[in-house]
């Protein structure tokens, strides 16, 4: 008891020490105080996609949007994470489905130490509380390292960037089921459409896509 009392007390003492040296940004302070409800009436709302299989909830022009997605991204912010992971389940279909996170390669996860999906897809499972989404992060793989989509401005590049970029590790898991895909931000659509095409190969029987922003 004593030992895992320690082990909070330093724990603490090692975040007080960083919010010293690396003080938080000022999004960061006001989402420790926000509540989804919040989130939703301070900020944009997406306009309609160009793929009709992707749903995107917040506009990325927003600037506290952009800012925020930044902090989940870059500074693995779980606070971000936690915010958004009740928003995004109430927009996902009240149906049994498969829930996927879009993959990064080896070589980014260990440059950056973790996925910015996976955190969201880890929220989102939180409040399934009728266990109709069957979280499965490993299945789809990212198998060879890309160049960044967003320094690619031409399209055609960048649908060849990511030809034969995903996998699938256990094709008969997703035969005939429902997928939904989550990401962060939409911009092309071309990750999306190179994923729904692997997947609907192995025969899934649809696809939908639901990003943060757009």
């Amino acid at each position: 008891m004593r030992k895992v009392f320690l082990n909070s007390f330093l724990l603490k003492i090692s975040e007080k020490l960083l919010d010293i040296v690396f003080p938080p940004s000022e999004v960061a302070k006001n989402i420790k105080k926000m509540s989804p409800e919040d989130l939703l009436k301070k900020c944009q709302k997406a306009k309609s996609p160009t793929h009709p299989f992707i749903y995107s909830i917040f506009n990325y022009k927003d600037k506290f949007i952009e800012e925020l997605i930044w902090e989940l991204k870059f500074y693995k912010n779980k606070d971000v994470a936690k915010i958004l992971g009740p928003i995004i389940y109430e927009k996902i279909p009240k149906e049994k489905a498969i829930l996927i996170p879009i993959p990064i390669s080896k070589t980014k996860k260990r440059e950056k130490g973790f996925n910015q999906t996976e955190l969201l897809c880890e929220e989102i499972i939180k409040n399934d509380k009728d266990s109709l989404l069957d979280y499965m992060p490993n299945i789809l793989i990212k198998n060879k390292h890309t160049k960044n989509q967003h320094d690619i401005k031409d399209k055609k590049e960048r649908l060849s960037n990511l030809e034969g970029a995903f996998t699938l590790n256990k094709l008969s898991v997703v035969s005939d089921q429902k997928i939904i895909i989550i990401d962060d931000v939409y911009t092309t659509g071309a990750t999306l459409l190179e994923i729904k095409k692997v997947l609907e190969q192995a025969g899934a029987k649809s696809v939908i896509a639901i990003t943060v922003a757009h």
